[in-house]
Formats: structure tokens, sequence, C-alpha cells
């Protein structure tokens, strides 16, 4: 994760750079400035997934760097370090997604830290699987798809079949250029014949795996059946 820390105080600065330094919980890059030009040339090079800024920095408040930010960024995520609680109202016209007060303390910083990751996993995870598309042609029309619509694509003869939550789609596309469109840890190919979404399958015995509301029942190769084994331990533990 990649987050900017902008503080005019240099002693603060550093104190919380060193604080994400010893943080071991997941891998940090940290971009630190004490001024707000130094802050405006980092949003404007680096792809931040969070900024963490002092209200009061100097002629350019956090408040106005937030929202320079936001023009960047505009799923990018806030946190405001303050010695006054006066500007809570102001920070939240922003969409601040944290408030801190001074003097910052080691615990609370990690719970920022964690608060921060989690959103940006979040926000991930919704890019990947809920909105992101594949465009595929339909009686010489294109459309595009939902990759979290769609249950499973069949071969059918030389053509292949989307089955989706809002129905049935028959391509010219093969199998094989339809799986490089696809999200790879959404998506896999349990048979020959079927590439499968993760997310809609319901349960798997021995060689067959139920998917969809319909349970419907879709072959596994013996060579796959490790592979829907994981993806089944890891949309239900996260492992």
């Amino acid at each position: 994760m990649n987050i900017l820390i902008c503080d005019d105080e240099q002693s603060i600065l550093e104190r919380m750079v060193n604080m994400t330094t010893e943080f071991q919980e997941f891998p940090l890059t940290v971009y630190s400035t004490t001024t707000s030009d130094e802050a405006v040339q980092v949003i404007q090079s680096k792809p931040l997934e969070a900024v963490i800024l002092d209200i009061d920095i100097d002629e350019r408040s956090g408040i106005e760097l937030a929202r320079y930010y936001k023009k960047y960024n505009p799923t990018g995520l806030i946190v405001f370090i303050t010695s006054y609680t006066s500007y809570a109202i102001d920070a939240f016209q922003v969409e601040a997604s944290k408030y801190l007060i001074k003097p910052v303390q080691v615990e609370a910083f990690y719970e920022i830290l964690c608060f921060l990751k989690n959103k940006v996993d979040e926000q991930t995870f919704i890019e990947n699987h809920m909105f992101k598309t594949v465009p595929i042609k339909v009686n010489g029309k294109q459309i595009l798809l939902k990759q979290s619509d769609i249950i499973y694509i069949e071969k059918v003869g030389k053509k292949a079949a989307f089955h989706t939550l809002h129905g049935r789609y028959e391509v010219r596309e093969t199998m094989k250029e339809i799986d490089e469109l696809l999200t790879s840890d959404l998506f896999l190919k349990c048979h020959q014949g079927y590439i499968i979404n993760i997310d809609h399958i319901y349960k798997l015995e021995r060689y067959i795996v139920y998917i969809g509301d319909q349970k419907k029942p879709i072959p596994v190769s013996k060579a796959n059946v490790e592979l829907v084994q994981n993806a089944i331990k890891r949309r239900i533990w996260g492992e």
C-alpha cells in the first residue's frame, strides 16, 4: 500500500515514518513531506492509495491538500492529524476516512494503517469483481458483461455460451480467447469445455461441481479437482 504522510513538524513526521518502518502486518511504501508543495509533487507523481495529512501545514491547509488529492484519486483515502477538533466538520466535507488527535499514539496509528489497508482491499475487490466487464459480440452487436454476473461459460461446438444472472449469450470466440479476457482470480477452467466463476460455486462432489442458484452440475477433470478445492477454500476462508 502506498501512502503519503505530510506534517510540517519534522519531529512528528519522523516519528510517524518510524512507526511505519516497525509495522510488520503488510508491506508499505511511505512518502513523507513537511510542506504542501512537496506533497503536491508526490500526489501528482505517485500512485497513492491514502494520504495522512496534518491539517495545519503552511499556506495551504490539509483540507485544501485533501481536496487536491481527491481530484487525482476520487477513491483515495484521507486521514487528518491535528491538535484541534474544530476542523472535524471541514474534514468530513472532503470525506475524511479517519481523524487523529496529536500526540499520535502508536496503537491508534497502527489501527489507522490496518483500517486503510482493509478499505483498499475492499475497493480492489469491488473494482476487480463487481465492476470489471468483458466485451462480447452477440448478433453483430458488442455488449459488456459484468464479470461478477457470469456464472459459467461452456463450449458449444465451435462456439461458446455465457450463462449469466440475466440470461444466456452465445459467441464465436474460442474458450482460450475468452479465458484470456477474464480476471484470473475469479474464474478457473475446471474442464476442457467449461470455465466457472468461483463466486458462484455451491459445492464440489468428487468430479462434479455444482454452480449457481440452480446448482448446475458441471464436470471437473481429475487434474483440476485440487484447483477447485483450493478455490472454494479461498472463497470461504480467504486463504
